[in-house]
């Protein structure tokens, strides 16, 4: 079901039963947030914990325009907005973005991806350093694990000196401490969710039906949607709160007909 595109146009195809509903649950900004609360950089922090855009916020400090202006596309983005960018980069960096993919996503050039990347760690000393410290450590240990408690390893075989091979546990090592700890969450949530049922005898009810990255969906009985979604949402926020510490947890519910983006 991850691997059908993300549009309405195949996932409308999928229904409930007759007099069921599809209650939809997704953590909301799930890496973002596991970011900030593993390398605990303030200005990502602050802005969770204030509820604040953080992609403005990036963008405002990043490129020293006021958050009003972020939103406004200079002629040097190239049809993109300060915004755009720093949310581009937000994502991407995590997963080891170099300045060559960041130019090819921005269409801009090298030298002036490079710059972006520069000036965005100068003001995120933090979130560097955590990048750089995880990228060393699975180099060093050929492991890598998830955020407590559970601290999963993911194990990489031995490069011998393969500098395409050493990066690519590099970027693994960035890329498994957030989007790991995001699947822990969820199978947490799964088992939370599933515990419950049985516990409330909510089988005739409630059915677990998928999950799609940090989304889990469920078919309920039309007269209990409206309830179960409020269960769902706390089961899932609760879950979320055992890795993710010192900033909120939060989840977004969607009731429907048939399967949406």
């Amino acid at each position: 079901m991850q691997n059908l595109p993300a549009n309405n146009d195949y996932r409308n195809c999928f229904i409930p039963d007759e007099g069921n509903k599809i209650v939809s649950c997704d953590f909301s900004g799930q890496e973002l947030r596991l970011v900030a609360f593993i390398s605990k950089e303030k200005v990502w922090m602050d802005a969770f914990n204030e509820g604040r855009d953080l992609h403005s916020e990036v963008a405002s400090m990043v490129f020293g325009v006021p958050v009003s202006d972020v939103k406004n596309k200079p002629e040097f983005l190239r049809g993109k907005s300060y915004r755009d960018v720093a949310k581009t980069i937000n994502f991407g960096l995590v997963y080891g973005m170099s300045e060559f993919k960041l130019s090819n996503t921005l269409s801009i050039p090298i030298d002036e991806a490079k710059t972006m990347i520069n000036k965005y760690f100068a003001n995120l000393p933090k979130l560097n350093e955590f990048l750089k410290t995880a990228a060393n450590y699975g180099k060093k240990n050929l492991m890598i694990r998830t955020c407590k408690p559970y601290r999963r390893i993911r194990f990489f075989d031995d490069p011998k000196g393969d500098n395409k091979l050493i990066g690519e546990i590099e970027r693994a090592s960035k890329n498994t401490v957030v989007q790991g700890s995001g699947a822990d969450m969820c199978k947490l949530a799964l088992v939370n969710i599933r515990k419950y049922i049985k516990q409330h005898n909510l089988q005739s009810k409630v059915k677990i039906v998928m999950t799609v990255h940090d989304q889990i969906d469920c078919e309920v009985s039309a007269d209990y949607a409206e309830e179960w979604s409020l269960i769902q949402k706390k089961l899932m926020e609760d879950a979320g709160s055992v890795i993710i510490q010192g900033i909120p947890v939060l989840s977004e519910i969607t009731i429907s007909d048939c399967w949406t983006k």
